[in-house]
Formats: C-alpha cells, structure tokens, sequence
C-alpha cells in the first residue's frame, strides 16, 4: 500500500478469518486501515456462518477496503448491517 504506508494493513481472511483479523489488528493503530484482500474466502474458505458474521461485525468498527471478486458481490449483501453501506465495486484506480 505505497500510498497509504504504515495507514493500513492488509490481509487475506483465509480460512480463520478472526485469528487473521486479530493479527492486522495487533499492527494497526487508530487512524489504520484495515485493507482485506480477498474478502470472498470468508465464503470459499471459512465454512462457519457464525465465524463470517462475527468477522464482518469486527470490521464494521474500523475503516475497511474489501477486495471481493465480482462474482461474490451477491454473497456480500447476506449481511444486514453491510448491505446498506455495499458501494459495489470501484473502477481501478490509475497508475
């Protein structure tokens, strides 16, 4: 994240999205956003709905960038307390 340096942290969510979660946090101060790259592992990966919503309730309280591929935008709008913040997807960005 050149442009935002040590303002965020990023990760992937893989299959214990809380423990990788709580790892980004432990580097991550107040103002720190947290950039999770591959949101829809939540989905491929973790096999636990609890475990998401619990997840998706933690990042609510930050300052959060999803990487989500196209395809699991729909899966993204299970979630009451997202679906009326979901923006959908942002062109990329020039370089």
């Amino acid at each position: 994240m050149p442009r935002l340096g040590d303002q965020a942290v990023l990760f992937a969510p893989g299959p214990s999205p809380l423990d990788e979660c709580d790892r980004a946090l432990r580097d991550a101060g107040e103002d720190t956003v947290l950039v999770v790259d591959q949101f829809e592992e939540i989905f491929t990966l973790c096999e636990d709905r609890d475990t998401r919503r619990r997840f998706v309730d933690r990042l609510t309280a930050h300052r959060v960038v999803l990487g989500v591929r196209a395809d699991f935008y729909g899966h993204c709008t299970d979630f009451p307390r997202w679906s009326r913040q979901w923006a959908g997807p942002s062109p990329p960005s020039a370089r």
